[in-house]
């Protein structure tokens, strides 16, 4: 019979965790989980060991280890045929993704997932080509899988990988999906990530240091690039490395500015009218809203050119402001020349 095992790490978050694991519990499935607590000094052994639920099993770090390595530590322990890892602060939204351990046999199942930043889902409208696909392919789409709830991984893969003792999730994700002979991807969103730009987490903590976070990416081809040169890989994936170099730089600029975001939203109020477009549903779409509506704009609607139910150029009154909403500026080269094309001539850009 298949099983599952679910890696949980927390540090010091015992009110997340909690609610994390009643959440967990509702779900219909032969599963254990595993609460790797990295060292905390809050009430969170006590917080766990209340639930005294068989399927709970309780490891804590002697020291904090950091959340990687607490993956590990808890994936070492893991009984399950099928493993998938889950920060305390994370949501599945649908409650029979484990099923479909039952139902396929792929090395690597993943599904769609979706930002929740500052509390506004960020909606992910990509869609998958082909449901059964190989690693080039998987390759090809590596920003959709996570080294979290939203993909489940077979234990003999993660125990293939586990030895090199990487640092960086990209590193362990990119070497699964090398290894896995046979991945499916399924074309549903079952997974809430959250993040929080003011927050004190391992992702908002780039924002606030575009030198930490070009750190942080450079070690992911640090650890990968000598290992695929050992396999004689590395000219059969040089294509991905270069990809990887270019969106760095990208990630980068675009996090520099969104971490002050407010000094450039505050500037578009000097220039627009009572009533706007926002031309770009993602991150920073999503929170330009807000702070317009808080300053009394009124947005008319969302033009985007990857996701449904949102407005096309033609669609919208050409005397109103379109406000291009993104801080990368390829994106706005783009964006800027299909609204000019379109005969939009009232364009306001970020940057």
């Amino acid at each position: 019979m298949k099983t599952l095992s679910i890696v949980i790490t927390t540090y010091n978050r015992s009110n997340l965790v909690k609610i994390c694991l009643e959440k967990l519990l509702k779900m219909s499935s032969l599963y254990e989980i595993i609460v790797v607590d990295d060292a905390s000094i809050d009430d969170t052994e006590k917080v766990i060991k209340n639930f005294q639920n068989k399927k709970i099993k309780y490891f804590k770090n002697e020291q904090n280890l950091g959340i990687q390595r607490s993956y590990f530590n808890g994936l070492k322990k893991a009984k399950g045929n099928y493993v998938t890892f889950l920060a305390d602060d994370d949501e599945y939204i649908d409650k029979d993704f484990f099923e479909n351990i039952h139902i396929y046999n792929e090395d690597i199942i993943s599904a769609k997932y979706e930002t929740v930043l500052n509390g506004k889902v960020i909606r992910n409208d990509f869609k998958c080509k082909k449901e059964i696909i190989n690693t080039d392919e998987a390759l090809n789409i590596f920003e959709q899988f996570m080294f979290g709830g939203n993909t489940i991984f077979k234990k003999d893969i993660l125990l293939k990988v586990i030895n090199y003792n990487f640092e960086h999730d990209f590193s362990f994700i990119f070497f699964c999906l090398i290894y896995a002979k046979k991945i499916r991807f399924i074309n549903k969103v079952v997974f809430y990530w959250y993040s929080d730009l003011k927050g004190n987490t391992f992702s908002s903590k780039f924002l606030k240091s575009p030198y930490d976070h070009l750190l942080w990416s450079i070690k992911f081809l640090d650890e990968i690039i000598p290992i695929l040169k050992q396999m004689n890989l590395f000219e059969k994936y040089k294509w991905f490395i270069d990809k990887r170099i270019f969106n760095i730089f990208e990630e980068v600029e675009f996090n520099y500015y969104l971490a002050d975001k407010d000094i450039y939203f505050k500037k578009l109020l000097r220039k627009i009218k009572k009533e706007v477009y926002i031309y770009g549903y993602g991150q920073t779409g999503v929170l330009l809203k807000e702070f317009l509506e808080n300053n009394n704009i009124k947005v008319l609607g969302f033009i985007d050119d990857y996701k449904v139910n949102c407005l096309n150029i033609n669609d919208i009154d050409e005397s109103k402001d379109v406000i291009i909403a993104t801080f990368k500026r390829t994106l706005n080269h783009k964006m800027y020349k299909n609204l000019v094309n379109g005969n939009i001539k009232n364009i306001i850009e970020l940057i």
